[in-house]
């Protein structure tokens, strides 16, 4: 017979395609110094969850898209496919390494941004993110 273990609380949040999971801290199963309540690890976890979030760029998440769409239009045309999205968002939004006749592009000033922060952008003429008033 195995000895009994103390439990976990994890945390568990959408990442891109998938989930993330993390554990937090030890249940109160056991009452020690450490242990958490209910109540203590919603607080813990919702606290880890926004830091992961504020981590987040546009990049990243057009990144994950990108790989979601690529791989549908693969898995249709039954050999490894590049989407037109891909393309695109790769020149004009998260950039690309020069490649046999093409050029490097470097990242548009998007990709940078917090996702948690996007409202509303409004570019100037020439491409640069102004500030709302």
């Amino acid at each position: 017979m195995r000895p009994p273990r103390e439990g976990h609380w994890p945390v568990r949040w959408r990442n891109g395609a998938g989930y993330r999971q993390a554990p937090i801290g030890t249940a109160d199963d056991a009452i020690a110094t450490g242990t958490l309540d209910y109540n203590a690890a919603i607080r813990v976890a919702r606290a880890q969850v926004e830091a992961e979030r504020a981590e987040a760029k546009v990049k990243s998440a057009v990144e994950s898209y990108i790989a979601a769409l690529n791989a549908r239009h693969s898995r249709r045309a039954g050999r490894m496919v590049r989407s037109d999205v891909d393309n695109h968002l790769s020149r004009y939004v998260i950039g690309r390494k020069a490649g046999q006749k093409r050029e490097d592009v470097s990242p548009a000033p998007l990709a940078s941004m917090p996702l948690h922060a996007l409202t509303e952008i409004i570019y100037g003429q020439g491409g640069e993110i102004c500030p709302q008033s």
